[in-house]
């Protein structure tokens, strides 16, 4: 398997095959790149070829062609936030109350740690006096999101801006008069 954490694989297939970990030999050639699908994404060729085992009782080698490998291999976890704004008549934040549902896939995987740096870098760079930050995983038919640098970061600034962004629609002002206000 090409992983990053064997444990971690070691331990999804066994949990798949109902067996202890010690009954689970994991080889690894050398990988290359801290992010991308090499953390959760083996488990799923890892798996299939696990369950041929031991139907089979024969060595399996499972490989995906690019266009396959694509389709089973997360992308970032997509989201969607609903919020409410409480804000002076010149842009001034006094309030927001955000909920941020996080798609998770169809496993549990790494959504809700994505999910709590999204909450922890909601407010971006601007100062919101009074702040209220929750979310929710969803559990999916898509599958699992995989490592991207600084996972749930970009998220969180894009909610953020869109919070400014309808403030300015609102108030009829420019997006960035309202960013300046809240520096």
């Amino acid at each position: 398997a090409s992983a990053e954490d064997l444990a971690f694989l070691r331990r999804g297939v066994a949990s798949l095959l109902g067996v202890p970990m010690s009954m689970v030999n994991v080889a690894c050639p050398r990988v290359g790149g801290g992010f991308g699908g090499k953390l959760t994404g083996a488990l799923i060729p890892a798996g299939v070829a696990a369950l041929a085992v031991q139907k089979t009782g024969f060595p399996v080698r499972v490989r995906f062609d690019r266009s396959e490998e694509f389709r089973l291999t997360g992308k970032q976890n997509p989201a969607y936030a609903e919020f409410h704004a409480a804000y002076d008549t010149s842009g001034l934040i006094g309030m927001v109350d955000c909920t941020v549902y996080l798609d998770g896939g169809w496993a549990v995987d790494r959504a809700e740690s994505v999910l709590r740096n999204i909450l922890r870098h909601l407010d971006s760079a601007y100062h919101i006096p009074n702040a209220r930050f929750s979310g929710r995983v969803c559990k999916t038919n898509l599958p699992p999101s995989t490592s991207t640098l600084c996972d749930g970061a970009a998220v969180a600034s894009l909610i953020a801006e869109e919070i400014i962004a309808e403030i300015g629609l609102r108030l009829d002002v420019i997006p960035e008069a309202v960013r300046q206000r809240n520096l």
